[in-house]
């Protein structure tokens, strides 16, 4: 093994440690207070600084590695976007207790969506003190409950920070033209064109 190969594993490893203690900090805090959809902004900075991302597109494959989901993907039912499960008698099929499974259907910017969504709801929903396995369907067609409504706005709070998304909207808006402005951040922060026109309006923004 090169000495280059060992530093980016260290690098790796201690990504993987920060990770682990953020979102069990997260966790542990959820537990005693019960984190809001108005607390998303302020949680994903805590990840994002913790882990040291301040460029886009943010890593999140990475990000659930750290955590050691095991990320899979396949064709699912339409309306199914993906599936988070936390169960021990997972580890035979895919060697990790925890998995996220992705709709292959969907464009590459809504499947990085939908990890993020799922992430939110390993960190707000599942009661990591109390419970053993734990389920979730990320399901597009049914009403936005409470924690799903949480869970879309962790998602573009992490994949498309403020800061930063304010910063490339004026780069990237092209004048009374939404499609092209969508299309061009899109591909800056690769998320779906209908992730990016609700994080327009969420903040906002004219084109």
């Amino acid at each position: 093994m090169g000495v280059e190969k060992l530093w980016q594993g260290m690098i790796m490893d201690r990504q993987m440690q920060k990770m682990k203690e953020i979102c069990k900090n997260i966790q542990g805090e959820n537990h005693e207070k019960r984190y809001m959809l108005e607390d998303m902004p302020s949680v994903t900075k805590i990840i994002l600084g913790g882990l040291g991302i301040e460029k886009v597109p943010v890593p999140i494959v990475a990000i659930m590695k750290s955590l050691e989901f095991q990320v899979v993907s396949g064709k699912m039912e339409d309306e199914i976007s993906g599936i988070v499960a936390i169960d021990d008698t997972l580890k035979k099929e895919f060697k990790s207790d925890k998995v996220i499974a992705i709709n292959s259907k969907d464009n590459i910017g809504h499947q990085r969506f939908t990890m993020a969504h799922e992430l939110a709801h390993y960190l707000f929903d599942f009661d990591v003190s109390n419970s053993i396995t734990y389920y979730n369907a990320y399901n597009t067609k049914e009403d936005e409950s409470e924690s799903e409504r949480r869970a879309n706005y962790f998602a573009a709070n992490l994949l498309m920070p403020e800061g930063i998304f304010r910063e490339k909207f004026k780069q990237a808006v092209v004048e009374n033209n939404l499609y092209l402005t969508v299309d061009n951040l899109s591909s800056i922060f690769q998320v779906s064109h209908e992730a990016v026109k609700r994080r327009i309006a969420e903040l906002s923004l004219q084109v």
